[in-house]
């Protein structure tokens, strides 16, 4: 075999497999750690491919559909990481670090906010009263 067509083949190799394991696009930084469009597409597989079925049906909102998804996607790793690190930063687990910064912050309502809560939106709740005041709190 001619050494020419070698060294082309051994370049376009190279090229080829160089271009199959390029890195994913860095969408984000968090304490220097990258997230990768690579993650954020994992994490988005189940809606993406949703959504994929229905682009015969929607093709005009397909990008702006696509785009809320990844953003979303993307939104809860970066919440992931942050509460991860202020989670070890701390050395409690990350759902003390849930209830700590949000839960144990939110009040409870009370009775009458609840019963309030429940007539405004009772066309909408179909279950019983006795059930739904529970669910409410």
């Amino acid at each position: 075999m001619n050494p020419r067509y070698i060294i082309a083949i051994a370049i376009l190799t190279t090229a080829v497999s160089a271009t199959a394991q390029a890195p994913s696009k860095t969408l984000a930084l968090v304490n220097g750690e990258a997230i990768t469009e690579a993650q954020v597409t994992t994490i988005a597989a189940s809606e993406l491919a949703a959504l994929e079925s229905k682009k015969a049906q929607n093709p005009t909102t397909y990008e702006r559909d696509k785009l809320v998804i990844m953003h979303a996607a993307l939104d809860s790793v970066i919440e992931d990481k942050l509460v991860a690190a202020e989670a070890a930063r701390d050395r409690i687990t990350k759902e003390q670090v849930i209830y700590s910064e949000i839960e144990s912050n939110v009040p409870t309502p009370s009775p009458e906010e609840v019963e309030a809560f429940y007539q405004a939106n009772k066309s909408q709740i179909t279950i019983p009263h006795d059930q739904a005041i529970p669910r409410v709190k």
